[in-house]
């Protein structure tokens, strides 16, 4: 894989380690990374494979085979990218069964490009190539990422770079390297070397000690973990009996969410959504009432209007209130059917009633009794207020 990638064999070829430091594919001078030399450095023994990773790119086509040979091997496959992965080494990580980025890494993914000359039909050909290689490497990126199909289109196409930070938040690696866990490798492969001089024993005792802490510090770990794991589900109102799937699905999304630098911090954030949660209702009643009383106001301005060209009567009128009050209308509705009504002729003057009394009933309408109105004046009348129409006609009988 040209001098600048490395291969290293540990423990009867089970563990392999790649480095792709170069541009992907063979370039003039021979140099390059190319998927028939990795495929070289793998053997089919081998059961971990890490690959580190640092280039700018280079094949598209070439990348997507590396991608194929490291993804049809059998071995667990780890990704470290380092400095900075672009383009075609973006699409080569994407075959990590766990994706790894050191803290100051950059990861940028684009759109193929190529040089091409000819005809305009050679152009367009060239352009539906382009796309289709496009399609291909955003196709990986979706296996990998949860951020959908069609975001990560539009990522591609803006031709986006992206810190440690956000590269982990769009779900493109899988976690950000520490120098601290170095320090700790570090710290275990001394101690280990130092004991090998030390009498059997003694060092069957060190070695047993250091097995008891690092099997303890796990189990912390892991309950730490299950803590902060319940206590972020609980926030998002997920609970104790929800199906596993359904949990890790809701922690995933808070995790991608939220963005903190720390799990105390996401934890801290999430607790505060579940107390916003807690005033939602009332913040919801508050805003029912608000909605109400404006939708009251803009009831009221049809109504006066409706009134002043004569087109609705009290009865009418008190049965749009009477509808929009029980949900039987709504306001739009309402709107509607007042500004579609005609105007009605026997009200340009007001109504005439008998004298005040609880059981007073109109005799007249604009000065007019039921036999004084016309054909048309009573037909307008009938459909715009039968109970008035009813009343008029009782009175002249």
């Amino acid at each position: 894989m040209a001098p600048r990638t490395l291969a290293g064999t540990q423990g009867d070829d089970e563990e392999v380690t790649v480095s792709i430091e170069d541009a992907i594919g063979k370039s003039w001078d021979g140099e390059g990374a190319t998927a028939k030399e990795l495929r070289k450095l793998l053997p089919s023994t081998a059961k971990r494979i890490s690959v580190d990773l640092m280039s700018g790119g280079g094949s598209a086509v070439e990348g997507l085979q590396i991608y194929n040979v490291l993804k049809e091997h059998p071995a667990h496959v780890t990704v470290n990218i380092g400095a900075y992965a672009a383009s075609a080494a973006t699409v080569i990580a994407m075959a990590g069964d766990d994706v790894t980025i050191a803290p100051n890494g950059i990861f940028m993914v684009h759109g193929a490009r190529s040089l091409v000359s000819g005809t305009s039909d050679d152009l367009r050909k060239e352009a539906d190539v382009l796309d289709m290689i496009t399609g291909q490497a955003i196709d990986l990126y979706s296996e990998k990422s949860h951020l959908g199909r069609e975001k990560i289109a539009e990522i591609v196409k803006a031709e986006t770079y992206m810190t440690a930070k956000e590269a982990l938040a769009n779900g493109f690696v899988d976690r950000i390297r520490t120098q601290k866990a170095d320090v700790k490798q570090f710290a275990s492969l001394t101690a280990s070397m130092c004991t090998r001089e030390l009498p059997a024993s003694v060092r069957e005792h060190f070695e047993a000690e250091a097995q008891q802490s690092h099997a303890a510090e796990e189990q912390q770990k892991e309950t730490n973990m299950n803590d902060l794991t319940k206590t972020l589900l609980a926030a998002a109102g997920v609970t104790d009996e929800a199906g596993l799937a359904q949990r890790v699905t809701h922690l995933l999304k808070l995790e991608s969410t939220i963005g903190a630098a720390s799990a105390e911090e996401a934890v801290g954030i999430a607790l505060a959504w579940k107390s916003s949660h807690e005033a939602l209702p009332k913040l919801q009643g508050e805003l029912a009432q608000l909605k109400a009383d404006a939708e009251g106001r803009e009831l009221d301005a049809a109504l006066a209007k409706a009134r002043d060209e004569k087109r609705v009567t009290p009865a009418l009128e008190a049965q749009v209130r009477e509808q929009l009050k029980s949900g039987d209308m709504t306001l739009k509705g309402a709107q509607a059917m007042l500004a579609a009504l005609a105007p009605i002729p026997a009200l340009d003057a007001g109504r005439s009633q008998s004298e005040p009394g609880a059981t007073a009933a109109v005799t007249q309408l604009n000065g007019k009794t039921f036999a004084q109105l016309s054909g048309a004046e009573r037909a307008a009348l009938r459909k715009q207020d039968p109970t008035l129409y009813d009343e008029l006609k009782k009175a002249g009988n």
